[in-house]
């Protein structure tokens, strides 16, 4: 298991080791020196991964995951040979049978050069073939990115990708998408993408919420707020969450300090919420769409977010707002009372929880895992 760059990522791989768990399988992960301690709370072994070193600091020149996989230095050369190194030590101690995971570029090249079948998610439609009119999306050169995966693969004698994505849609046995076909509408007709609806790890995001975290009460509505300071400015979220406590509105909030906590069981707090207002994360978005919950989107920092909130939007289930409506008390106040109330935002919110129904998840994963090793 490689749970790739983020705490999304990383749960989402927990999720399916989770259930792999369950049927009797055991579960190594090769992860970032942040989630050792998670990994711990639910005993999971694990390997420590090689720290890439970034090319600038700053946002990714360009928005595709190979544009900001150079840009995060994970096809450096140097990275490149060290990762693969201690993946192929890992392979001759764990002797795995099937691999996992999301948002890795090293780990399929491990696993064809020792005949291992691996899977993989897939979180958005960001293909060799298929680049997409997101508004603020833009492609740069990716010959230089791929340049020693090639050489790679090239020497396994399987022949060079297009960019890092075909490293997956090329040679992965399984690939699950944790979202439902209306996020993902340019590779719902695609028979080797596998909708799974999501891939929550339930023991994570339904555990008990901290002391500290104010509860909802009487108010008017109820609004879980899941941001960090690298989706807004600190500023504009104090001022903000301070008028809205003032205004009747009940606040559950994630990412801040004094009556928050930087991280909630988003489970336990949608199961609470009327609206949430985040960043465009997967894991925020299906946990919303499984409680029937709309959805205040701020993505712009991101093109993948940007992306499944486009769409979202477009099925009517919540709105895309700019940061400037955080900082304007009454705006800010009557955008989440109207997604509170209107019946259309709750009717569409509904439809897509009832979409979601239809799909088993991590089981569903392990599944198609299972008939293919």
């Amino acid at each position: 298991m490689v749970g790739g760059r983020g705490l999304g990522p990383m749960t989402r791989c927990m999720a399916v080791a989770d259930e792999a768990r369950r049927r009797g399988h055991s579960a190594h992960f090769l992860i970032r020196e942040e989630f050792v301690s998670l990994a711990e709370q639910f005993g999971f072994s694990w390997t420590l991964a090689v720290k890439p070193q970034r090319k600038q600091a700053g946002p990714p020149i360009g928005d595709t995951w190979t544009e900001i996989a150079a840009h995060l230095g994970i096809t450096d050369e140097g990275y490149l040979e060290k990762t693969l190194r201690l993946e192929t030590e890992i392979i001759r101690k764990f002797r795995p049978d099937y691999a996992f995971m999301e948002s890795n570029v090293t780990l399929p090249l491990t696993c064809i050069q020792n005949s291992i079948p691996f899977g993989s998610t897939f979180t958005w439609a960001d293909t060799a073939d298929l680049r997409l009119h997101t508004r603020e999306m833009s492609v740069g050169s990716l010959a230089d990115a791929i340049l020693f995966h090639n050489r790679y693969l090239e020497s396994y004698g399987v022949g060079a990708i297009a960019d890092l994505s075909e490293l997956v849609t090329k040679f992965a046995t399984v690939i699950t998408v944790p979202m439902i076909p209306s996020l993902e509408p340019e590779i719902s007709t695609k028979e080797q993408f596998a909708f799974v609806g999501h891939l929550l790890f339930e023991p994570l995001e339904y555990q008990d919420m901290p002391l500290k975290v104010k509860r909802c009460g009487d108010e008017s509505a109820c609004l879980y707020v899941y941001l960090s300071t690298s989706d807004v400015s600190r500023a504009v979220w104090s001022s903000s969450l301070d008028a809205l406590s003032k205004s009747g509105i009940g606040l559950i909030a994630a990412g801040t300090s004094g009556s928050s906590s930087d991280w909630l069981p988003g489970g336990t707090a949608m199961s609470k919420a009327d609206v949430v207002l985040h960043a465009g994360t997967a894991n925020t978005m299906m946990l919303a769409i499984k409680h029937g919950v709309p959805q205040l989107l701020l993505p712009h920092n991101d093109s993948e977010r940007l992306y499944h909130s486009e769409k979202l939007a477009l099925e009517g289930a919540g709105e895309i707002v700019e940061e400037e409506i955080l900082g304007d008390e009454e705006r800010f106040r009557s955008k989440v009372l109207s997604l509170a109330f209107e019946p259309k935002f709750q009717e569409a919110s509904l439809r897509l929880c009832n979409q979601l129904e239809q799909y088993n998840g991590p089981a569903q994963a392990m599944d198609l895992i299972e008939a293919a090793r």
